[in-house]
């Protein structure tokens, strides 16, 4: 089933190809089927990879760590790396303006759980804003602090 549902879209459009294959992945893990998730977003994981595409690759990894996988990027990651993933996901969804409310129907959370992983984060980041979250997540994709050189997936967790 997952390769006849991705199957439709060339190759010749790689980024939207890695978007689907992790939008199926992300589906199959909110459904429950853990094993089918994981090939889908290791898959979309290498080809946001060898895009560069760092923002989807980080959201990405959180979807592999809540999967129960550790993704390494062998390189400091910067301020971010203090936060949990969920904490990760959610502040790069509020840093590029989502609303809680957006977050939450996003990554299948209530609203007050988006609330409590904000808290979390402004205290962890020493911030007090989302304007601030987002000129930190700004500032960190700038220096390039979290680009992996070589991404990879904790094989032993699978």
């Amino acid at each position: 089933m997952s390769s006849l549902s991705v199957a439709v879209l060339p190759d010749s459009l790689p980024f939207h190809r890695a978007r689907l294959v992790h939008a199926y992945g992300r589906l199959l893990l909110s459904r429950g089927s853990r094993r089918g998730a994981i090939g889908q977003l290791r898959q979309a994981f290498e080809r946001y990879s060898v895009l560069g595409a760092q923002p989807f690759l980080e959201l990405c990894a959180a979807d592999l760590a809540t999967a129960g996988l550790r993704v390494s990027t062998g390189q400091d990651i910067g301020p971010l790396a203090v936060l949990s993933a969920k904490e990760h996901r959610v502040a790069h969804l509020v840093a590029a303006g989502l609303t809680n409310q957006q977050v939450a129907k996003e990554i299948y959370i209530s609203v007050k759980t988006v609330e409590f992983h904000l808290g979390n984060i402004f205290a962890k980041l020493g911030i007090n804003s989302r304007k601030d979250l987002a000129a930190l997540v700004a500032d960190q994709a700038e220096t390039g602090r979290h680009t992996p050189l070589h991404p990879t997936i904790d094989e032993a967790s699978a």
